[in-house]
């Protein structure tokens, strides 16, 4: 082969080469222009980024924010597919854009493993795309994963978890015919009542306040849960200073009155009979009030029933997650109701099983409540607001129904001993429910029902 001909052959191969070259540029460009004019239709006007649409846009990148036109622009526009002209079928008829990894975007500009500076540049608009798009969040896709169940595994677990309510209520009302010591019943419901409160204050701040407002779709969900509990800690902090003080006040009392023998005692001792009595909460009833307060008494409770079943299947059509952590604190508050509500009807002149079989019917207006809940949460968008509502009712029956409560616990004790005694079980319950709906805040995405 002669140097002309070598010469001829070179200049062939250098044209080829760079006709490659300017292939890959183009399509190089092609596809940055692609992504460019994506972010440009979503978070820009007019071809022009102010600086409130710049802002938005970094929100939206470090899931701060939410974009709602994503999915749109995609359904819109000719797809990945199309405009690699077959080279790259990634995406086929997808809805939603794909999430593509390092590698993958790489392999769309048919890079190697390395980029410099001039590729980076080209590069940076694909990144920020992918950033900006909301079900590539793996805090999304955990919460996807937990609520992609069938119609018949959530009317199931609701189902049972509406009959471990209602069942609860009445092994409860069991054990406390078996119970005969009224000082050990005292402690038990006591006990019940203070991680009643513990679980139906976290679960209001930590599952339904986050649930209603969807902040675990925009924030991390550490940062939120733990900014919460110090809302709740604010609060609890004010009881316990508030308890500290009584029972520091009530023990200044009891020495003066030990030092001056003569003074009359301000408050009277309670009687051998007083002190066999029903526990406070279960207050006996007056004959001539039986029959009426009895029947008020179970219509109330129904209703109060329907409207936690209601809760629950809003929680169910949420998530499964949310409709079992739902109904444990529904356990929580009402096995000591229900106790409750039973003793006020034995002392009405209700024999124990009249009394058991109308607290198992105003039970099943659960399965009521569940069934209308599930209903409104998959036919309607109303599911966040009945979350929300919920999140007040458990705040309100948490905090000033049954905080109270526990606490005349400790005003009725006549020894700063026996205050104290009850004070730290008193905590110790409270303290204890809310730690277990942390926990479960926490690592809700690992946990499955599958």
């Amino acid at each position: 082969m002669s140097l002309v001909e070598l010469f001829i052959l070179s200049c062939i191969y250098q044209l080829i080469d760079s006709s490659k070259n300017e292939d890959e540029k183009n399509k190089a460009s092609k596809i940055t222009s692609y992504f460019l004019d994506n972010l440009m239709e979503q978070f820009g006007s007019n071809k022009e980024l102010h600086v409130d649409q710049m802002q938005h846009l970094l929100d939206v990148a470090q899931k701060k924010d939410s974009c709602h036109v994503a999915y749109q622009i995609e359904e819109n526009s000719n797809g990945y597919d199309r405009l690699y002209n077959g080279t790259y079928d990634l995406f086929n008829t997808s809805k939603k854009p794909e999430c593509l990894t390092a590698a993958e975007l790489l392999a769309l500009y048919n890079w190697n493993g390395t980029i410099n500076s001039a590729e980076l540049q080209q590069f940076t608009p694909g990144l920020l795309y992918q950033a900006t798009l909301q079900h590539c969040n793996d805090d999304n896709k955990q919460e996807e994963a937990l609520s992609t169940y069938t119609q018949s595994e959530v009317w199931g677990y609701g189902m049972l978890s509406i009959t471990v309510v209602v069942g609860s209520g009445l092994l409860a009302c069991l054990i406390f015919v078996c119970v005969a010591n009224p000082h050990v019943y005292a402690i038990l419901l006591m006990t019940m009542v203070s991680l009643a409160v513990g679980v139906l204050t976290g679960m209001g701040f930590l599952f339904l306040i986050p649930e209603a407002l969807q902040l675990s779709e925009n924030y991390d969900k550490g940062e939120y849960i733990w900014k919460l509990t110090c809302v709740a800690g604010g609060l609890y902090f004010l009881v316990i200073f508030e308890r500290i003080i009584k029972v520091l006040k009530h023990a200044k009392q009891h020495r003066i009155k030990q030092v001056n023998s003569n003074a009359k005692l301000l408050v009277e001792s309670p009687t051998k009979e007083q002190k066999m009595a029903v526990p406070e909460g279960m207050k006996s009833l007056r004959k001539e009030q039986v029959d009426s307060v009895a029947w008020v008494l179970i219509l109330g409770d129904a209703l109060h029933n329907f409207v936690d079943g209601i809760a629950v299947g809003a929680g169910f059509a949420q998530s499964i997650l949310t409709g079992v952590g739902l109904s444990v604190c529904i356990i929580c508050e009402h096995v000591p109701h229900k106790v409750g509500d039973f003793a006020i009807l034995v002392n009405a002149g209700m024999s124990v099983k009249q009394a058991a079989l109308y607290t198992v019917l105003a039970g099943t207006m659960c399965y009521l409540g569940l069934t209308m809940g599930i209903l409104v949460g998959e036919l309607t968008d109303a599911t966040s607001w009945i979350l929300a509502l919920a999140a007040g009712i458990f705040l309100y029956i948490g905090l000033v129904d049954m905080l109270p409560e526990i606490c005349e616990k400790v005003d009725d004790e006549k020894t700063v001993k026996g205050q104290l005694k009850i004070f730290a079980l008193q905590n110790l319950g409270i303290l204890a429910g809310y730690s277990i709906m942390i926990i479960v805040a926490l690592y809700a995405s690992d946990i499955s029902f599958e």
